[in-house]
């Protein structure tokens, strides 16, 4: 069933024109991420254009673990709440997620404005959940949780200073919505142990203090990761450890 087949406005005339214009931006981009055969476009194009059930349910079954994701990314609205309805159809979110994250490179080679045609946040938004709460793991005991905390901590911010040491600035990066995530995962998580943290923390305030000459995105992101650091509720291990970097 295709979910608000009214987001296909079939009878407006020049929104008809703009959506025919942009497949072929969806039409490369889709190349980029799957390998598509001949026979695979006509459902893609049908279901892109019209909201043809026919063409939904065509790449539907070829396309199983990658399906949620596609339908969200074809559909005629970017809107978050049809996406959420879209997820509702299926009973495995997993590999849904394991398709967004493994088919966003850092680089900018896309048509269009991103990789998923700007639709990327609020299908990142669907699949994920944006704040870290201790509520949504039961099944770690407090040892567990501390060590995934840790893990997030460390790879979120390699991902905020791969972004901030990129030529080109890719504004629908979903690390720009996850520094509220971060923040939770680096107060709960943080260790000594955590032996590049002086190094991370002099590269982003180097960024930081030369922020005038950044875009605005790398701009915002680079003061809410400040922000973050010199927020009262960070571990005082960490405070000792940014104040000697700061001191030099």
């Amino acid at each position: 069933m295709v979910i608000n087949k009214e987001a296909w406005k079939l009878d407006d005339k020049e929104w008809v024109k703009a959506r025919r214009a942009e497949w072929k931006e969806y039409e490369y981009n889709l190349k980029k991420i799957i390998t598509l055969e001949k026979d695979d476009f006509p459902h893609f194009k049908s279901y892109f254009l019209t909201g043809n059930e026919d063409g939904l349910n065509g790449f539907l079954h070829s396309w199983a673990e990658s399906r949620m994701v596609i339908e969200m990314w074809l559909h005629g609205s970017n809107d978050i709440t049809i996406f959420k309805k879209i997820a509702n159809k299926y009973t495995e979110i997993k590999a849904a997620q394991n398709f967004f994250k493994s088919n966003v490179p850092p680089t900018n080679d896309y048509k269009g404005v991103s990789h998923f045609n700007g639709k990327d946040f609020n299908i990142y938004k669907t699949l994920f959940p944006l704040e870290l709460r201790r509520a949504d793991y039961p099944e770690l005991d407090e040892e567990g949780y501390k060590e995934f905390c840790f893990n997030k901590h460390l790879n979120l911010s390699g991902l905020f200073a791969s972004f901030l040491s990129r030529a080109e600035v890719m504004p629908y990066d979903y690390c720009l919505l996850l520094v509220p995530f971060w923040r939770e995962a680096f107060i709960n998580g943080f260790s000594q142990e955590d032996k590049p943290f002086p190094k991370v923390v002099a590269y982003f305030y180097s960024i930081y203090d030369d922020r005038e000459n950044l875009d605005d995105i790398s701009k915002n992101l680079v003061e809410q990761i400040v922000e973050v650091l010199n927020d009262p509720a960070i571990p005082v291990e960490a405070k000792t450890i940014i104040e000697s970097v700061r001191k030099g």
